[in-house]
């Protein structure tokens, strides 16, 4: 039963890039006309022959795989070049700005408080849920002897499905509100310095 949802799960997988890759495609082709149509209001040329004409199977390939690789640039990680200059940070300017974090934090610490409460509840949900789908699957295969204990992890499944939402919700609500209210004390923060500075030190900026 594993191995099957593994390949449902492969076959889904490999349905979604599909998906992907064709919606960019038409995206590609659809930009293609509309910049035919512009082309079309200009003095008439000849059109130079097309080039996928031309195109062999192996460059048509190399093609695909340069859109593939297009589509997936965010995952690649900037790597800092051999010889590149370090970074003026130190461990010591590290914790201090942590803990102006924590001070910037620290009057919502109540929020934070049942934040954290929501993101450990939501997270025990979550977990339940593989476990109650498994309790599910065993129990539809043993027929009518598993017939309540079907039903059980059922209405478990359930009750672990709202719940993972309920608290996900109140979750991302209060850290929301939180990093709104950190965000304006910052930046009344910043304004604050701005305005007590003297005259000339605003002149020199």
């Amino acid at each position: 039963m594993e191995s099957e949802l593994y390949i449902v799960a492969a076959l889904l997988t490999v349905a979604v890039i599909f998906t992907i890759y064709i919606a960019y495609d038409l995206k590609q082709k659809r930009n293609g006309r509309s910049q035919s149509r512009l082309n079309s209001a200009a003095p008439y040329s000849p059109a130079p022959a097309s080039s996928d004409d031309s195109q062999t199977d192996p460059q048509r390939a190399e093609g695909v795989a340069a859109r593939l690789r297009q589509m997936y640039q965010w995952w690649n990680v900037p790597v800092p070049p051999v010889g590149a200059k370090k970074s003026k940070g130190t461990p010591a300017e590290l914790v201090v700005v942590l803990g102006q974090l924590v001070r910037l934090a620290l009057p919502d610490r109540g929020l934070l408080f049942f934040a954290f409460l929501f993101l450990s509840l939501a997270a025990i949900s979550e977990l339940g849920i593989p476990y109650c789908i498994s309790t599910a699957l065993v129990a539809s295969a043993q027929g009518e002897a598993g017939k309540e204990t079907f039903r059980q992890s059922i209405n478990y499944l359930l009750a672990a499905t709202l719940s993972y939402g309920l608290f996900s919700g109140i979750r991302g609500w209060i850290f929301s509100i939180t990093n709104q209210r950190m965000v304006r004390r910052l930046r009344e923060g910043v304004y604050r310095v701005l305005i007590e500075q003297e005259i000339g030190w605003l002149d020199q900026q």
